[in-house]
């Protein structure tokens, strides 16, 4: 193979990785927009196209019934890494990684959503309820 053609198509190959993952668009900022679908594995989803490296949802409770309990969380591993829209409750895409749960959510329960970037919350909270 010439050397010439198979660097072309290894750049090819690179940087449709870096899209897949959203590590070539910018990281997300505050005035990002988050929609949550209502199904039982709700889908989050955000505008602009930017990425973000964490997302914790919570369950939304009474302040008399205790503070707000963590359901599911994923996070990259790497600084500076990030992925794109959208991401299923419970199913972190790569370079993601499950930190806690997922918990089976609870039809009617509220819950909230929060998009952050370098430990920075940029979305949220976005309350939702399956």
């Amino acid at each position: 193979m010439n050397t010439r053609v198979f660097l072309s198509v290894f750049l090819v190959a690179v940087d449709s990785c870096a899209g897949f993952d959203g590590s070539s668009l910018p990281p997300c900022a505050q005035g990002t927009i988050a929609t949550v679908t209502t199904d039982a594995a709700p889908v989050f989803a955000w505008t602009p196209d930017c990425r973000i490296d964490q997302i914790v949802v919570t369950n939304v409770l009474d302040p008399s019934a205790g503070p707000n309990q963590v359901q599911w969380s994923a996070a990259t591993l790497s600084v500076g890494r990030g992925v794109a829209a959208p991401i299923r409750y419970g199913q972190p895409p790569a370079p993601m990684e499950t930190e806690y749960g997922p918990t089976p959510l609870v039809h009617g329960q509220q819950y909230a959503v929060l998009l952050m970037v370098r430990g920075v919350v940029v979305v949220g909270p976005a309350y939702f309820v399956p």
